[in-house]
């Protein structure tokens, strides 16, 4: 990050027009039109200052020139002192002078962050990397609080700056718990729901100010199946607390994707875009798959031995009928038509087919524009059998039984339904909370960069130090040995062995004690290598493995620094995931409660006295809190499976 006493070799006259430059720098942005955080717009404000080049990856219209490739050349040759381009630019470009990166939004992971502000300083000297962010935290007394003195009727459920609440409660003497302040951040966000078919009608007709309240009815082509219709007027595309909105949808049994949400804040909106561009939600995928399997026209033939049968070519509407009537072992030859609109949702289904063996081959006819895919029928339990070898490579063999098991229950016609629904369902609940956690990683880490209780310096110490551990963390390391010759790798106990349980836990809270920190090291890089060691590994995980939330919750609580929202939220919210993951997954619940007691007290070993911050009382409570959660999603399951 930056600081006022941090010199960098820049030339004085850099914005002045040369024939060559010594130094260079680069404006990263997440897109190439529209927004202010877009290639065009600020390639367009900062050509009044100095010469520069845009980038977009592809030749798309900036406006200004759209010569990306003859710009880079440029700019490689040190003819061009600046690049606004996107984060495409520079792969494979070694320019040794580039002096400083300037991102105008964080990026979508750690790893991309660290990728695009490599681009600078190859040579070796001084060098800056800045993201700009924006950050704002408002609180609020919510409707739960139980008091009603002076002055809390009139504040109770209106927004302040955070500071100004608590000015307002000392003033009157007052101390509010925790739990019935609710804070608004760029993540817990005001947010507002939104319908990508309104959007676009409004775009056909070039209606610059957007009807959010577009009347649902059934003209429009996903309105059978659409969940935004059956929300009220109060709740209709109005901006509302992200909390609200969602005890609102969860008391209406209203469920939808992460597209229908939009973020007010720029930063989380803008990553989030194409994270939602990514994953459209569990609804329009299965319903991709109903539409290739039982409605799409398409042509199909029998016998995968030439390329076209012309004479014995048949037309349905879908494959599964044809597949179902055909005998085990017959092979299905099926052409799937697409359109520029659909190729990639079409793409993504046929890919999910063949996970579970549905789809045995498939080429792509561009000059057509078709699919042509092969596809065999096959006998009972064979594509169960696929999607456990697909489940075991995230969870050991038993848990994919287990998992398997629980598919062949749910709703479904036959076993290639029950199949694709609980795969999308795992894609949503574990692939992409995976990708969420990179989000939330590189925001965290951002968080760390602007606190205002330390030096600047010292802060750009702390997220050198974040980086560092989170790439070369020795706990991450597969074969590592304590200077004992004690097996001591997180990687290889988690991700080889796919162990998750207390007793990995109660390992690794060993990092501090002294055979496991060996004559070289000390408790606090243990603990840093090994808190990196856990977020890397989480990132990589897709599936939620409890031994690294709790992990995760003890490193905190030893690097515990006061008054660190930003530290407070991940221990929370770890230590809910770890606990809920753990309950739900032990058996014996009489272990399951004495090992949580252990923890409790391994967490106040050593000096570790977590009692006096008011955390073992926090961690209670969330524990209580988690095991509502538990409680109300077995009761949830139950009504799914039974009620009428």
């Amino acid at each position: 990050m930056v600081g006022q006493d941090l010199h960098v070799d820049i030339d004085d006259d850099f914005m002045t027009k040369h024939d060559s430059y010594d130094s260079a720098g680069i404006v990263f942005c997440p897109h190439v039109k529209s927004t202010g955080m877009s290639v065009q717009v600020n390639a367009d404000n900062l050509s009044n200052i100095c010469e520069l080049g845009t980038f977009a990856g592809s030749d798309q219209g900036l406006g200004m020139d759209n010569n990306s490739m003859e710009n880079m050349r440029l700019f490689r040759d040190n003819r061009l002192p600046l690049m606004v381009a996107t984060k495409a630019f520079g792969m494979g470009i070694d320019k040794p002078n580039v002096r400083f990166t300037i991102n105008m939004n964080y990026s979508s992971s750690l790893e991309s962050f660290v990728q695009e502000a490599g681009r600078a300083g190859r040579d070796r000297k001084m060098a800056l990397s800045i993201i700009l962010m924006s950050q704002y935290r408002l609180a609020r007394i919510n409707r739960r609080c139980p008091i009603w003195s002076d002055p809390i009727p009139v504040i109770k459920g209106k927004w302040f700056k955070e500071r100004d609440l608590k000015t307002i409660l000392n003033g009157f003497g007052l101390t509010i718990d925790p739990q019935f302040i609710d804070i608004c951040d760029p993540v817990s966000d005001m947010v507002r729901l939104k319908c990508p078919t309104a959007k676009n009608m409004a775009d056909e007709q070039d209606n610059k100010t957007l009807n959010w309240n577009w009347p649902c009815n059934d003209t429009c082509s996903k309105y059978e199946n659409c969940q935004l219709r059956h929300t009220d007027n109060a709740h209709r595309f109005k901006w509302l607390y992200y909390k609200d909105l969602k005890c609102y949808l969860d008391a209406n049994g209203i469920r939808f994707g992460a597209e229908n949400i939009e973020y007010q804040c720029g930063d989380y909106s803008t990553v989030m875009y194409f994270f939602d561009n990514n994953f459209k939600g569990e609804l329009e995928e299965k319903k991709k798959m109903h539409e290739l399997l039982s409605v799409k026209p398409i042509t199909y033939f029998f016998g995968n031995d030439v390329q076209y049968k012309d004479d014995q070519l048949h037309e349905g509407k879908g494959f599964m009928e044809a597949l179902l009537n055909s005998n085990i072992g017959d092979e299905l030859v099926v052409w799937i038509p697409y359109d520029d609109d659909s190729y990639q949702d079409v793409a993504k289904a046929i890919y999910r087919m063949c996970i579970i063996g549905l789809i045995d081959d498939f080429t792509q006819d561009y000059n057509r524009h078709k699919f042509r895919i092969v596809t065999e029928r096959k006998k009972t339990g064979a594509y169960y059998e696929r999607m456990k070898q697909f489940l075991m490579r995230y969870y050991s063999e038993e848990r994919a039984e287990n998992e398997v098991e629980r598919a062949s229950v749910r709703k479904g016609q036959n076993e290639i339904h029950k199949c694709l629904g609980y795969l999308t369902e795992f894609v949503y609940d574990k692939v992409v909370m995976k990708r969420k956690r990179a989000i939330d990683d590189i925001r965290n880490f951002c968080l760390t960069g602007i606190r205002e209780d330390k030096d600047w310096k010292e802060i750009n110490e702390d997220l050198k130090d974040e980086i560092f551990y989170y790439f070369n963390s020795k706990f991450a390391r597969q074969g590592y040995e304590t200077e004992a010759g004690e097996p001591f790798s997180l990687y290889d106990d988690v991700v080889d062995n796919k162990l998750r349980g207390f007793d990995t836990i109660f390992k690794f809270m060993r990092v501090i004690d002294n055979d496991v920190i060996g004559a070289s090291g000390s408790p606090k890089d243990n603990i840093k290598h090994l808190r990196g060691a856990v977020r890397l590994i989480r990132r990589g995980e897709t599936d939620v493995n409890p031994a690294l939330s709790l992990l995760n919750v003890f490193c905190i609580l030893v690097l515990w620094r006061p008054k660190d929202n930003n530290m407070l939220n991940d221990l929370e919210n770890s230590f809910i995931e770890g606990y809920t993951q753990l309950l739900e997954e032990t058996t014996d619940k009489e272990l399951f409660y004495s090992s949580i007691l252990r923890f409790y007290k391994e967490l106040n070993a050593n000096g570790r006295n977590i009692a006096s911050i008011g955390m073992l009382d926090r961690l209670k409570g969330l524990a209580n809190a988690a095991e509502l959660s538990v409680n109300l999603k077995w009761l949830d399951n139950f009504k799914q499976q039974y009620a009428i």
